[in-house]
Parts: structure tokens; sequence; C-alpha cells
């Protein structure tokens, strides 16, 4: 899903639409860290330090972009280009699909990912799992926090 990011500090942050680049909540701790000049935790962090965009002083570099649902990777952007290992049409259904090959999709041409261009570009699709490597090499296995999800059944109308 991608939605407009609207930020505010007179002064700062120019006013009018600054760039047309993707961003996402897990920027805001390196990106505020940074602003106040403060550390991060030593650990590797998902986020990227958006100041740059935000105050109009230039773009932002980042290899890509996991998507995760729970534990499981779903898909990775890289660039303008977005490929889905599995897909899964709602919370709830059962299973996801899985894609071997992935889709793929150039989100530039087509944000609505409609066309799948998977055998068109091989070559993005392998330097996409090569990113996907270097991702997972930087994961270090916890106990996962996440509790099994039980479906709330809603409560009786009465009438």
């Amino acid at each position: 899903m991608r939605v407009p990011g609207i930020a505010w500090w007179p002064g700062k942050i120019p006013a009018g639409v600054i760039q047309r680049e993707w961003a996402c909540t897990m920027d805001l701790l390196p990106t505020i860290a940074g602003l106040s000049d403060q550390s991060l935790p030593q650990v590797t962090l998902d986020g990227t330090d958006i100041a740059p965009l935000l105050l109009g002083t230039g773009s932002v570099e980042r290899d890509a972009y996991m998507y995760y649902r729970g534990t499981t990777l779903y898909a990775c952007r890289r660039g303008p280009w977005k490929a889905h290992f599995l897909t899964q049409t709602g919370y709830g259904v059962p299973e996801p699909e899985r894609h071997d090959p992935p889709q793929l999709y150039q989100l530039r041409v087509d944000p609505g990912e409609r066309w799948n261009v998977a055998s068109e570009h091989p070559e993005v699709l392998a330097d996409i799992q090569a990113a996907v490597g270097r991702h997972r090499a930087t994961l270090q296995p916890v106990e996962t926090q996440l509790e099994a999800v039980v479906p709330v059944q809603p409560a009786a109308v009465q009438q």
C-alpha cells in the first residue's frame, strides 16, 4: 500500500512537495535520532535516515526494502522493481500462494502491480535475489515475540 507522507517543520522542511521517493515507518527512528543528534542502538535496523528527503538536501540510497508478514519474507523492493515470492489476498486466508519464479513488477510503470514482467527481466530477479541474500546474512535468530493469532468472533448484535 502506498500513501502520501506529510512532514511539517517550519523553517526546516521546505513547503510543497519535496520528493517523490519512498519511505516507511521504520525510517522514523533513525531519522529522528539523526535530527536530534542521538545515538542509535547497536543493532541492525531496517530503517534509513530520510532527513535529506525531508530537508530537501538530497536523496536517500537504500539497498532494498523487505516486505514481511510475521517472520516470513513475502516480497522485496529494489529501486523501481518489486518481486513477490509469496502473495496472500488477506488475513484469514489459509495459505499464501508461492511464486517460483517470483512475480516481478516495475513500479514506475505499473504501480498497481498488474503486469508480471519476470520472464522479461531475469537479471532483475537475480539482482533482487542477491539483495535478499545480503539481507538474510545480517539476520540474527531470536525467539519470536509474535503470538499466535486467534480469530475473534464478533459479539452477537442485540436488538
